[in-house]
């Protein structure tokens, strides 16, 4: 039995990368702990999907998965960048002068998520005073 549009489920789940397996969110405190992502305060619990809606928000790849299966199906689903994060978007990525980030200039370095024009993005590249930031979500592509 697959599940209908508006149908309420708890699904328990652990996110990762497909290219390089980091996990980026689950609801299992097990894999929370094993992938040191675990933060002390936190509920781990299943989640509420309401298959097809946004009133429960998920990936949309992940929600049309999910209204394919059945109660107690364990899956492995690939979330292709369309119907997860987005595609990849060069236009998104800009070189910028370091000395741009003021005082924070000297506490960057790359891979940390920083706010610059009121846009959050991540960096990717520092040198030659200059810092390159991605303007596009950390798992697009």
């Amino acid at each position: 039995m697959t599940f209908d549009k508006g149908s309420l489920i708890l699904v328990d789940y652990t996110a990762k990368v497909k290219d390089d397996d980091e996990v980026f969110d689950t609801t299992l405190e097990a894999d929370a702990k094993k992938y040191s992502l675990h933060e002390e305060n936190a509920k781990y619990h299943p989640k509420l999907v309401s298959i097809g809606e946004t009133s429960y928000p998920v990936l949309k790849g992940f929600d049309e998965a999910l209204a394919k299966t059945s109660v107690g199906d364990k899956l492995t689903i690939e979330v292709t960048p369309d119907k997860g994060f987005g595609a990849r978007d060069s236009t998104k990525v800009r070189m910028i002068p370091l000395r741009k980030l003021g005082e924070d200039a000297e506490k960057v370095s790359v891979g940390d998520t920083i706010e610059v024009d009121n846009k959050r993005g991540i960096i990717r590249f520092i040198g030659s005073g200059r810092v390159q930031i991605d303007y596009n979500h950390r798992y697009a592509g």
